[in-house]
């Protein structure tokens, strides 16, 4: 925790006492990191797709997505409507709907998923087997 806010701070001072040229070239290495690192995430979700066995339900691919949508509208249009009260430059319906949208990507939390251990149980109905 430490190094991450000492790079939040320091990046405002270090950042503006380089040369322009470093400036960008400093930005561009950072986006080359992150582009590979997000690469290296999406990999290993496609790879990951045949390590292991799934159940394909429509039903339960269909109602994730839609929940999803609506929880993401909720959370996101109410608070970019609050926080465009005290903003300056305001945040546009075309800004939120994109925030709204580009949530699903989900590497992190299906990589995260992936790691998550749940016991095997025995489901007493179809609508716990889908929960579980």
């Amino acid at each position: 925790m430490a190094i991450l806010a000492s790079g939040i701070v320091m990046s405002h001072y270090a950042h503006f006492n380089l040369s322009p040229v470093t400036q960008i070239t400093v930005q561009q290495t950072f986006r080359t990191f992150a582009f590979l690192a997000e690469s290296c995430v999406f990999a290993y979700l496609g790879m990951a797709i045949f390590s292991f066995s799934h159940s394909f339900k429509p039903a339960f691919v269909i109602w994730t997505l839609i929940l999803c949508l609506v929880g993401r509208a909720i959370n996101i249009f109410p608070i970019s409507v609050i926080v465009n009260k005290f903003r300056e430059h305001q945040i546009d319906f075309k800004k939120q709907f994109i925030m709204w949208f580009s949530g699903l990507r989900g590497a992190i939390a299906f990589s995260l998923a992936l790691h998550f251990a749940i016991p095997k149980r025995e489901a007493k109905s179809d609508s716990e087997h889908y929960i579980w």
